[in-house]
């Protein structure tokens, strides 16, 4: 059966209470409304854990794609489809969150391999000197901002690594990505399209070296693309086409680790309790309490697909052209999947998560995330014996992108180094 909108509940993901709170929201989702129509947007919003999985796992005849994007403007999905959309353009081709089966693999198989398990371990000396370098510049001073000061630039320094960018821009690719977060009143959601223009124009310059440089495989990000040649003509890329296939993975290397290591001390120090049980042997329990950072302290809220075929799933009729609304925060909080889901628990028993998505479009990063995530959190706990957060200067976000703390300082009352 379809669970149409009931009386006295009403919920919109782009209205602007809901971005400035939408827990209550998520919570009468979980509870009550299983496959939630919105007819605004011709779409079914999925919060429970399994439901999600069901929906996600659809991978087969491209029956669920992001022709119409990820993350859509609000306007660019007001009308309602007359059966399925045109798949996007593969000549040029399009950017890789948006592409039909076989192309979408054909892309993320391109430029996987500096985010493969060996390539990750490869480099966690290196972002551990990354974190090291900040400390000696940070810790003296006594009080930083940990997401922009500390957690984003090595997030962003790692990302110029894998992207050939000088280290020295790093602030600048933190900045671009940053903005991501940033709700527009005047276009009424984030600028998704806008993004593309100001990341590429850090990403286009990145594959112009790698091609005057030979393409060698040094920044195999860059050049297993530069390198490809498309299946179906045996065509290589343009360099806008290698950073439309980029943009995904500069925003996520930059973007996804820094927010749930920040709020996932803020999270500890609130718990001095935990705090204390994880201090005791951070070689072992830091990567325990990593899975419930990473399930409670994300703060990215949805993705949404596009319907290409009629499929019945997790008790919906879905018809082709309609979409489908992926709730992944609320599904991380769903009882039906973690006890008390709302309460940090350092070492809860997580058997699965959705932090990283769900079939086709599982983060190929995530093994990169989770590593960036342990290293900052071990090398703080490790040289900061006492801290605290100045919550009167804290900056919380009202957006569908990101919903969560977007500044939150801190004050170092002890350390060494």
């Amino acid at each position: 059966m379809n669970a149409q909108s009931p009386i006295g509940f009403s919920y919109d993901p782009y209205a602007r209470d809901v971005l400035e709170n939408p827990l209550p929201y998520y919570r009468e989702l979980l509870e009550n409304h299983p496959g939630y129509y919105v007819d605004k947007y011709d779409m079914f919003v999925f919060t429970r854990f399994q439901d999600i999985i069901d929906v996600a796992g659809v991978t087969d005849d491209n029956t669920f794609v992001g022709s119409e994007s990820t993350l859509p403007m609000p306007a660019a999905i007001t009308h309602k489809n007359d059966g399925p959309p045109p798949f996007v353009s593969t000549n040029p081709m399009s950017p890789g969150i948006m592409l039909p089966s076989p192309e979408y693999e054909e892309m993320r198989l391109a430029h996987i391999k500096p985010l493969r398990p060996k390539a990750v371990a490869a480099i966690q000396d290196m972002v551990r000197d990354l974190v090291l370098a900040r400390f000696q510049e940070l810790l003296p001073r006594g009080k930083f901002e940990m997401m922009g000061e500390f957690c984003g630039l090595v997030s962003a320094a790692v990302t110029c690594h894998l992207f050939g960018i000088p280290r020295s821009e790093a602030q600048s690719v933190l900045d671009a990505v940053n903005a991501l977060a940033v709700y527009s009143d005047d276009k009424v959601g984030v600028d998704t399209p806008g993004m593309y223009d100001q990341l590429k124009a850090h990403i286009i310059p990145a594959v112009e070296r790698r091609r005057k440089a030979g393409a060698d495989g040094e920044v195999p990000m860059v050049d297993g693309l530069i390198n490809h040649r498309v299946k179906s003509d045996g065509r290589a890329l343009t360099d806008d086409e290698i950073a439309d296939q980029l943009v995904c993975s500069f925003v996520a290397a930059t973007e996804t680790p820094p927010k749930p290591t920040s709020q996932g001390l803020w999270t500890l120090w609130k718990n001095p309790d935990q705090l204390a049980e994880v201090r005791k042997d951070l070689d072992t329990n830091i990567p325990i309490v990593t899975e419930e950072i990473l399930r409670l302290c994300i703060t990215n809220q949805f993705a949404i697909r596009t319907a290409h075929k009629d499929v019945s799933v997790a008790g919906v009729d879905i018809k082709a052209g309609q979409r489908v609304l992926l709730g992944i925060y609320a599904g991380l909080r769903d009882p039906r999947e973690f006890d008390d889901p709302e309460k940090f628990i350092w070492n809860r028993k997580i058997n699965r998560v959705l932090t990283f998505g769900y079939g086709q479009h599982h983060c190929i990063g995530n093994n990169l995330a989770r590593m960036q995530v342990r290293t900052m959190l071990r090398e703080f706990l490790e040289h900061v014996q006492d801290f605290e957060f100045a919550m009167d200067e804290a900056v919380h976000a009202a957006s569908y992108f990101h919903w969560g703390w977007i500044k939150l300082p801190v004050v170092i009352n002890n350390y060494s180094i």
